[in-house]
């Protein structure tokens, strides 16, 4: 071969290797200049590993653990586990991504604002203190419960019908336009008040340990298990809830007569299928700055009757106590009515209270707040 042609033949080789390098550069650039469709920061400096599915099967998903080297996955219909070394902010990049589970990863942000085909996002177990899901207007089901969350729009979600944002820091949550819900898991949090009227769906609405003082679930007639357990309810009215086969609303300001009439369809669904056990202290009626007098009427007559499962009228016990665990008697400390209206005819040197029990409510002993007696009579003090 003359020098000339093998000279023109380098050339062509050199200029096709340097035409592929471009090449690679170029789809390289390309891809970091792409806006990821999911982006998450983790504190944790171990392996962790996320969870995912697409909508459509043989999608191309990429990943950058942080570093600027992208692992390249196949990924389908089907689970699937990629475990990724951290070492900066994760970015993934695919289309169609469908389902993405990334719990219990120490994650402290995470940015699916670009993955509008998400249907299930379970980012549980983390230290996440915002979530941004408006732009994921397919979620139907969103698990973040066990978070750092301070507040949760979920306005945009009108798909959801599952719902867990339970153990976080939620001032309130409004699901007013999440008309799908079936399940609503809020527990542990500080909401104060909660409007399900619209959730007509609703089988399923647990929001114990919150500050709730009222609750409204006449028009959740579909549901089935109800626990409202730890708030600070003083009444609770389920006559509607006739599917109900769960109540849980112990921890409350619930009385013998406000507590909801024991169903024989509580005890048939789980261990305890009804608990409305460890309600607050009740204050006495009439006493003043934690004090009653002797000779003041005091009226427990409210507490006296509940029906039991069977529709028979049981009728309360009443026993006053002291502090140190000393029993009153009737007719020598106080007096007491038929209609249970005691009066006190001596003064205790502790503070005494009343324990009432029910055979309709065999869980439960209410006790009223600890008042001190005051040896002085109110017409004395009149």
């Amino acid at each position: 071969m003359k020098t000339g042609k093998r000279l023109q033949l380098v050339c062509k080789t050199t200029i096709s290797k340097g035409k592929l390098m471009l090449f690679f550069t170029l789809c390289s650039i390309a891809m970091y200049g792409q806006t990821p469709n999911i982006t998450m920061n983790t504190n944790s400096t171990s392996q962790i590993s996320i969870r995912l599915t697409c909508s459509t099967e043989g999608n191309i998903v990429k990943v950058d653990p942080g570093s600027g080297s992208l692992s390249e996955y196949t990924v389908g219909s089907s689970f699937f586990d990629i475990t990724i070394k951290p070492s900066g902010t994760i970015k993934i990049y695919g289309d169609n991504l469908y389902y993405l589970w990334c719990y219990g990863c120490s994650l402290t942000s995470l940015d699916v604002s670009n993955a509008p085909s998400l249907i299930y996002l379970s980012c549980n177990n983390n230290y996440l203190t915002s979530l941004d899901v408006s732009k994921n207007i397919n979620l139907t089901n969103l698990i973040c419960h066990d978070n750092l969350l301070t507040s949760l729009d979920v306005s945009q979600n009108t798909d959801l019908t599952f719902l867990h944002c339970g153990s976080n820091q939620l001032q309130g949550i409004d699901v007013r336009k999440n008309v799908k819900l079936t399940s609503l898991v809020c527990f542990t949090n500080s909401i104060s008040s909660l409007d399900v009227k619209n959730n007509v769906d609703l089988q399923e609405l647990s929001c114990g340990a919150n500050s709730l003082s009222t609750l409204d679930v006449s028009s959740n007639i579909k549901l089935t298990r109800l626990d409202c357990a730890g708030n600070q309810l003083t009444s609770l009215d389920v006559s509607k809830n006739t599917l109900l086969t769960e109540l849980g609303c112990g921890y409350n300001r619930l009385t013998i007569a406000s507590i909801p009439q024991p169903l024989k369809a509580y005890y048939t669904s789980s261990m305890y299928p009804y608990d409305y056990s460890n309600q607050e202290p009740i204050s006495l009626p009439g006493a003043f700055n934690d004090t009653i007098y002797i000779n003041q009427a005091i009226d427990l007559s409210s507490q006296y009757a509940q029906n039991d499962t069977t529709g028979f009228t049981r009728y309360s016990t009443y026993s006053w106590i002291t502090v140190n665990n000393d029993t009153l008697v009737s007719g020598k400390d106080y007096t007491m009515e038929s209609n249970r209206i005691f009066t006190f005819i001596t003064a205790p040197t502790v503070k005494v209270y009343c324990v009432i029990t029910n055979p309709a409510l065999p869980d439960l002993k209410l006790s009223t707040v600890p008042v001190s007696v005051n040896p002085q009579s109110l017409a004395t003090m009149a």
